[in-house]
């Protein structure tokens, strides 16, 4: 049965299994069988929850170790590049298994305070756009200040440990 059949059946066993005139519990096996399964049913989703969190815990874990992994190999392959290049001087190297080659390219360096003096500067800097602060607006909101478009919701979070 699903979660909530088993609920509807409670309330059905709350209903019927008293006495209506005495209020004297006349079916206690089905009234505690229906008690019992949907307290079975909460109890092996609560379970089934924390297997998946422990597992999706164990993924993080193994991709922030694949993630160092992979940091340390390409700073590994990096330094080698660096290595070669100080070794090969801007010559070009070939073999029947590879070849190091340059190309050109352009970057543009800025000394940012510098480049601010310049009259026009501001029209090529990159604007973030602002985002609202939500730690401060909550505490302002503590403190009695309003704002039109933000409010402090309060949720239930459940936790299962």
């Amino acid at each position: 049965m699903t979660l909530y059949e088993l609920a509807a059946e409670k309330e059905r066993a709350i209903a019927e299994c008293f006495d209506e005139e005495t209020g004297e519990l006349i079916d206690a096996e089905r009234f505690n069988k229906a008690f019992a399964d949907f307290n079975e049913k909460i109890e092996n989703i609560m379970l089934y929850v924390k297997d998946l969190k422990a597992k999706a815990k164990a993924i993080k874990e193994e991709k922030m170790a694949l993630a160092h992994r992979q940091e340390v190999l390409e700073h590994k392959a990096d330094s080698l590049m660096d290595y070669l290049q100080s070794a090969l001087n801007g010559n070009k190297f070939e073999s029947a298994k590879g070849v190091i080659s340059y190309r050109k390219s352009e970057s543009v360096e800025i000394d940012l305070a510098e480049f601010l003096q310049n009259e026009n500067a501001y029209e090529y800097l990159k604007i973030a756009e602002p985002q609202p602060n939500k730690t401060e607006i909550k505490a302002a909101i503590k403190e009695g200040i309003k704002f039109k478009g933000a409010e402090i919701i309060v949720k239930q979070n459940m936790q299962i440990k």
